[in-house]
């Protein structure tokens, strides 16, 4: 599967909605070897809906500005649905 996580906490994620809204949710960030997971509590929160799994290659970190504690990591994610 994943392996072991590297790295895990909360984030503060704001994306754009389909409906040209701006959304944002805390969610848990789990980042793998390969992988960086996003995930929302279920309604009962006894488990995570995952949102997101994606791949390192498409990833970009930056160093946060004048080293404060803030940085901001621009991500562009299409998803569609198909029925299978």
């Amino acid at each position: 599967m994943l392996g072991h996580a590297q790295l895990c906490g909360a984030l503060y994620v704001v994306y754009h909605h389909s409906s040209n809204e701006i959304r944002g949710n805390y969610m848990l960030c789990a980042l793998f070897e390969s992988r960086l997971l996003l995930a929302i509590p279920t309604v009962k929160c006894k488990s995570f809906e995952v949102v997101a799994a994606i791949d390192n290659r498409c990833l970009q970190i930056a160093e946060p500005d004048e080293g404060k504690g803030t940085f901001t990591l621009n991500l562009s994610i299409s998803t569609h649905s198909d029925n299978y």
